[in-house]
């Protein structure tokens, strides 16, 4: 991991603890380039009506990245338990319960933070996806993502290489 990918780590973590020791029910986490379109509202309320204890509730920033089970819907949106969890953690509505396991389970890590977050048999705790989510990625137009560091050619072959392997890990153990 790099600088950047731990820090943001350590702001969600941050996001997390400041839902247990405020004692609310749940909080929204939301990233420095996640911004909310015309369909939030609407999403946020469905999640929330939806939202039950030991919840975590997405809202990825594509809506065409992430298949799975359905599991409630209206006549806008649907909540749908993916497998495998799709990356990105822009946007999350989290219970407090959940907020405690995560802040347990993650005292040490060793991943980024949305890969940490697609496995549910670490954590304990299913991630579930509002769509259409509401919510767009703008790192580019903030100046490009902080997360992204230059890599050697033989740093990118590696990458390259080790990607897939890792893919299917996740979706053979997420389902």
């Amino acid at each position: 991991m790099n600088t950047n990918e731990v820090a943001c780590f350590l702001s969600h973590r941050a996001a997390w603890s400041a839902i247990v020791s405020d004692t609310v029910d749940a909080g929204l986490a939301l990233e420095d380039d996640a911004l909310a379109t015309s369909d939030f509202i609407g999403a946020f309320d469905f999640a929330r009506c939806a939202m039950r204890e030991g919840h975590l509730i997405r809202f990825p920033h594509r809506d065409d990245c992430e298949d799975g089970t359905l599991l409630l819907r209206d006549d806008r949106y649907q909540l749908l338990e993916p497998a495998p969890v799709g990356l990105g953690m822009v946007a999350q509505l989290i219970t407090r319960d959940t907020a405690i396991r995560l802040l347990a389970t993650t005292e040490q890590f060793d991943r980024p933070v949305d890969t940490f977050a697609q496995m549910h048999w670490i954590t304990g705790v299913r991630p579930y996806s509002v769509r259409p989510s509401g919510i767009q990625e703008i790192s580019a137009e903030l100046g490009g993502s902080l997360l992204k560091q230059r890599k050697s050619l033989l740093d990118k072959f590696r990458h390259e290489i080790l990607r897939p392997i890792y893919r299917r890990k996740i979706r053979s153990l997420s389902s």
